[in-house]
């Protein structure tokens, strides 16, 4: 656990300092790189639906705001105006304007990493069965279940979740074969956890 404290928290802070790091045209740019990547790898339509499945995304968190955001926003009060107004000052900060501009890029990659889990979802679930498989075989044969392999395989599926969730905000351009590739990481480690799971006491 404490690994995995470890992990989020550096995950959470490289998260608050990328924003400060970015901007809209090199995210753009990194965009189209990916799209173009995703039409050779995996053709137009795949493609098309990633793109078309993030910006739906996108427009529904708009919609969202829109909805949430208060009926006048310009009211007469002086008191209130200046309220209106400092809040306008802090939405508009390049640090904010950083984290809108990454957000729309952790859509499209969530869209791409949906898209993948598409065809690997068969082989997470092929390997959990067979770890739960292997391990039932190993009980019965007494066999020693080894703890090393079980934490190895624990801390390596939440190495790979911490990479996974880093890769969403990465302000440079990332090869669609990463997705497959962190999938089917995680797919072992997920194994390896499962065949020789114990209880920590």
């Amino acid at each position: 656990m404490r690994v995995a404290a470890l992990l989020a928290a550096t995950v959470a802070l490289l998260w608050l300092a990328l924003p400060a790091l970015v901007s809209p045209a090199s995210v753009a740019s990194t965009l189209r790189e990916e799209d173009r990547l995703h039409t050779a790898w995996l053709g137009e339509a795949a493609s098309r639906g990633i793109l078309g499945r993030a910006l739906g995304w996108v427009g529904q968190a708009s919609e969202t705001r829109q909805r949430l955001a208060p009926a006048d926003p310009r009211p007469d009060d002086p008191l209130s105006a200046r309220f209106a107004a400092a809040t306008d000052s802090v939405v508009q900060t390049p640090y904010l304007q950083g984290v809108r501009t990454l957000a729309r890029l952790a859509a499209y990659r969530l869209a791409a990493l949906a898209e993948w889990l598409a065809f690997g979802w068969p082989f997470l679930v092929a390997a959990t069965v067979d770890g739960a498989v292997t391990r039932a075989v190993q009980l019965r044969s007494f066999a020693h279940v080894s703890p090393v392999l079980f934490g190895i395989g624990l801390h390596g599926a939440l190495a790979v979740l911490a990479c996974t969730a880093l890769a969403l905000l990465l302000p440079v351009s990332v090869h669609p074969l990463v997705w497959g590739g962190l999938t089917g990481a995680f797919a072992a480690t997920l194994r390896t956890t499962v065949v020789n799971f114990h209880r920590v006491r």
